[in-house]
């Protein structure tokens, strides 16, 4: 075998080599953009879910509302329908706002676990 021979055997191993890292490279970057794609499935059909029963509560409610209006007798009984009405959607509206934001955060911290078994 000359130089020149051994230098192109030695230089094709090299790129034998060089490919396997290329391949497990790509291969880890496919398993990662999977996991992270049914990371995010997930998380938007719970997070759409969420909303949705969220919006039939509010709904419920409303008409539980338009009912009450009804029911008043004179302005002082609308003036405390009307305040129990804006207290409640507050309420909802904030407790709605944390379920929301904690399933944000789960999601990202669930990307990030996705992102450090990559990296492995």
């Amino acid at each position: 075998m000359t130089t020149t021979q051994a230098q192109a055997a030695k230089k094709a191993a090299g790129a034998k080599s060089h490919g396997s890292d290329d391949q497990a490279l790509n291969d880890a970057l496919v398993d990662t953009f999977v996991k992270s794609t049914e990371t995010y499935i997930d998380w938007f059909t719970i997070w759409n879910r969420e909303v949705a029963a969220f919006m039939a509560r509010r709904l419920a409610r409303q008409q539980d509302f338009a009912r009450k209006v009804c029911e008043c007798k004179d302005g002082a009984d609308l003036v405390e329908c009307q305040r129990e009405w804006t207290e409640t959607a507050q309420q909802d509206y904030a407790d709605e706002f944390k379920k929301l934001t904690e399933l944000g955060l789960s999601f990202a911290e669930k990307q990030a676990k996705n992102a450090e078994i990559a990296e492995n």
